[in-house]
């Protein structure tokens, strides 16, 4: 989703493929978001009760999906969604 809707266009200079990138939001992106849902656990950090690297390595692409104008629905994935805008 962020190769072909920013990095093509905006610093490759061609088009990227936007229907891939629908694709992937329509259909990979729920399924990914549902297991890290259940992933969190009560703590709010994915590993012990600190602010480790692994919330790091899987913050920093959630991050991306603002830039493609994709967000995280609050409804569906209520821990995700606060623990993304707590990091």
């Amino acid at each position: 989703m962020f190769f072909n809707r920013i990095v093509a266009p905006k610093f490759l200079g061609r088009e990227g493929d936007l229907a891939a990138a629908a694709q992937a939001e329509a259909e990979e992106l729920p399924k990914l978001l549902d297991y890290l849902e259940s992933a969190i656990p009560a703590s709010g950090f994915l590993v012990g009760d600190r602010f480790p690297l692994a919330d790091l390595a899987v913050a920093s692409p959630l991050m991306n999906f603002r830039h493609c104008g994709t967000g995280i629905d609050p409804v569906r994935h209520p821990k995700i969604a606060a623990w993304s805008e707590a990091i």
